[in-house]
């Protein structure tokens, strides 16, 4: 499981960001998320990227501009004993771009389905 704080402060880059930009990234993901009905707050995600398929299970907590988050990484077979809860959670895709320096990661969240543009968001690695 790995923990993160996360800077809940989204700018939204539109459209308009250079690919040059994208391409600097150190990873790529393209990402199938779903948001599980409240009060769970978890959200499931299904990736890929260049080197794996992927399936994790996030939770926040806390609010305001910095929230706990932890990510814990599920058998991607796990899919289909959920398959009938996802069914009825409003899900998004989007590409995701990560940057990491120092101690600070820097995703680009390019949302595709629903069209919602860019947004950067800011997270930074904490120990429990």
């Amino acid at each position: 499981m790995k923990a993160v704080l996360e800077i809940e402060r989204k700018f939204l880059f539109g459209k308009d960001l250079p690919v040059e930009i994208i391409e600097e990234a150190e990873r790529h993901q393209l990402i199938i998320q779903w948001y599980l009905e409240h009060p769970d707050r978890r959200r499931i995600r299904l990736g890929v990227d260049e080197s794996e398929i992927f399936l994790i299970e996030t939770v926040k907590s806390g609010s305001g501009l910095v929230r706990e988050e932890e990510e814990k990484y599920l058998d991607p077979a796990k899919i289909t004993e959920i398959a009938e809860q996802l069914k009825t959670s409003r899900a998004v895709i989007k590409s995701r771009h990560i940057f990491a320096r120092m101690q600070v990661e820097g995703v680009i969240d390019w949302y595709l389905l629903p069209q919602m543009g860019m947004f950067l968001k800011l997270k930074r690695p904490v120990h429990l």
